[in-house]
């Protein structure tokens, strides 16, 4: 098996779920020691709702990825800040602190977030950072031609791949499937579409279970 980068792992226990979804960072340096990923972007679950204690729940997932990436700086040398937009001004606030006192680069939302993401990427653009806010339609297009200063991951969906390759601060990863459970990658028609360059490995730990994907670039 080829070594593998992986650029979308979340670290920590979902809020209000029970069971619990996530993973501490021992669990995920296990797992990526059985499956060739030597390296990871790392940033928080999602929180779900209520948040119970607001603002410190927050922080308390921010200072999981902080540390991970402190302790493991080979394994998790990118970090991004948890943004909950529930929170208003005081979760923008909160994505500038991570940034500013523990070294997170930018910041991570989680679905339905849509427009209410906006006030974060202006944030991270102005610092030259990263975004991840699982979109990848036209709203998405908008958002990353209005804001050249951050960079933005993006699934590699259809509409993704036709769509934003003219847009030098996207990346296009990897995850799951491309266009919903029943779908197939194209691999060479993404690299033609996009360059291979920018094709991105994201395992989505622990929401999935990565090696059907890595058996799929394997097979490929």
């Amino acid at each position: 098996m080829r070594p593998y980068i992986d650029c979308h792992n979340h670290i920590g226990l979902t809020l209000n779920r029970r069971p619990a979804v996530g993973q501490t960072t021992a669990m995920c340096l296990a797992r990526f020691a059985e499956t060739g990923i030597y390296a990871s972007i790392a940033f928080p679950t999602a929180t779900g709702s209520p948040i119970i204690r607001g603002l410190e729940d927050i922080r308390d997932q921010n200072r999981v990825i902080a540390r991970a990436c402190k302790e493991f700086p080979e394994r998790f040398p990118i970090g991004l800040a948890l943004a909950e937009s529930r929170l208003g001004h005081l979760a923008v606030d909160e994505v500038e602190w991570a940034m500013s006192e523990l070294g997170l680069v930018g910041f991570v939302t989680h679905p339905p977030e849509r427009e209410v993401c906006i006030p974060f990427v202006e944030l991270v653009a102005s610092r030259g950072g990263l975004c991840n806010v699982h979109m990848h339609d036209a709203l998405m297009g908008s958002i990353a031609r209005a804001y050249p200063g951050a960079t933005f991951i993006v699934h590699a969906s259809t509409y993704a791949i036709e769509n934003f390759g003219g847009l030098d601060n996207v990346w296009f990863e990897v995850v799951q499937y491309p266009d919903g459970q029943d779908s197939a990658w194209d691999f060479n028609w993404m690299a033609n579409k996009v360059g291979r360059e920018r094709l991105i490995f994201g395992a989505d730990l622990p929401y999935y279970d990565y090696r059907y994907l890595q058996h799929t670039i394997e097979e490929a």
